[in-house]
């Protein structure tokens, strides 16, 4: 019996064993952190964190997928992967994964997510491995932070991974990343989604269980015209054009800015802008060419670029590995765009007019209530 009881013991014990910091083995792991392959060590790290969101076929539950490189050990059978939501035996490991959450874009009150499995999954052509989790439609105005207009709800989760040595609070890898899904309110349907990854250099004295100060990457300035040789806040009124340039700010980012997205936010707006002209041709900047789109008080613009290597965005040099990181940057909030000829900043009926729906404090929107009507007919038919 005292022999049964001792080998089950050692059994335990070896199955409990992780590797250690220090060891030669670990290194192997914590070597997939290491700087970027660039002379400079600016940009990206060499594991290249980013992801994706999107709404579950046929409901309101949101996925949230996290991928990251492992490119040079991915068929090892042994040094493949990080942690044991990777696959990997415990033994095998020297990390371990928590997922985090925070109530604003400050990132300065973390919660640290246990009740929501993490699903690991691998792309074997781009040797890529993925991390997933899924957000119940119910829970999101518990697990995300709300705002709505008249017609939509509008969630943003502000998350983080973060690999620790194992059974410490000691981190070694943080990312950071923020999305949003947008929910029709009469219906209950989907709308949009949008995933936007921190850089590391943005969050690079971030930790989570401390304050973090996410440091501002680019700029966002307001110019006269596409030559953005003079800056002025314009007066937007519905359908006016404007010019909006983003300028990196952080050091050795010397690359050109690519795949430039522009978006609408405020209290209770989130929308894509429509660009009419991208001019990259300058590394470290990017000027772009808009229509004001719609009509509310409060907004700011989001601008978000890629840095690439080529104007034309060429992939990092390593093959099948992501583009660089993004960079974000806010203008200041003007007080309004306001309607074709207004003087003032719109009312609920012209924002209505403008884009279907209103600020919360609003009635919904007629072209809303009807659609709504025709949704709910169709659901009885």
């Amino acid at each position: 019996m005292k022999t049964i009881i001792i080998v089950v013991f050692l059994i335990a014990f070896c199955l409990g064993q992780r590797l250690d910091i220090n060891s030669d083995s670990c290194r192997k792991y914590l070597q997939k952190f290491g700087a970027a392959d660039v002379p400079d060590g600016y940009g990206a790290t060499k594991l290249s964190s980013s992801g994706d969101v999107k709404f579950v076929t046929g409901s309101n539950d949101v996925q949230v997928n996290l991928r990251y490189s492992d490119f040079d050990l991915f068929y090892d059978t042994t040094y493949f992967g990080l942690v044991q939501e990777d696959g990997k035996p415990a033994s095998d490991t020297c990390l371990d994964l928590k997922l985090w959450k925070f109530t604003s874009n400050s990132y300065s009150d973390p919660i640290q997510v246990t009740d929501i499995p993490i699903i690991a999954s691998n792309n074997f052509t781009k040797r890529w491995r993925y991390y997933t989790f899924i957000i119940p439609g119910k829970e999101l105005g518990t697990r995300l932070v709300q705002t709505s207009n008249s017609n939509q709800f509008i969630y943003k989760g502000f998350y983080a991974i973060a690999y620790y040595v194992t059974g410490t609070d000691d981190v070694q890898y943080t990312f950071f990343f923020e999305f949003s899904v947008i929910v029709d309110r009469a219906t209950g349907t989907s709308v949009d989604t949008v995933f936007k990854p921190l850089t590391q250099t943005a969050t690079i004295d971030c930790l989570p269980n401390q304050i973090c100060q996410i440091k501002t990457d680019s700029i966002i300035k307001w110019c006269t015209d596409l030559a953005c040789d003079e800056y002025a806040t314009p007066d937007l009124h519905f359908y006016d054009n404007f010019v909006l340039q983003q300028v990196v700010t952080t050091a050795g980012m010397n690359f050109y800015l690519t795949q430039t997205e522009v978006w609408y936010t405020g209290d209770g707006i989130l929308k894509k802008a429509k660009i009419i002209v991208v001019d990259n041709s300058v590394k470290g900047q990017v000027i772009i060419q808009l229509r004001a789109e719609i009509v509310w008080s409060s907004v700011k613009f989001k601008v978000s670029s890629t840095l690439s290597t080529t104007q034309a965005g060429a992939r990092r040099l390593w093959t099948d590995q992501t583009f660089y990181d993004d960079v974000i940057g806010y203008t200041e909030e003007i007080e309004c765009i306001k309607a074709e000829g207004a003087k003032e900043c719109p009312d609920c009926e012209q924002q209505c007019d403008a884009q279907g729906y209103a600020n919360y404090d609003c009635s919904a929107c007629l072209s809303s209530i009807i659609i709504a009507f025709i949704f709910v007919l169709l659901i009885v038919a």
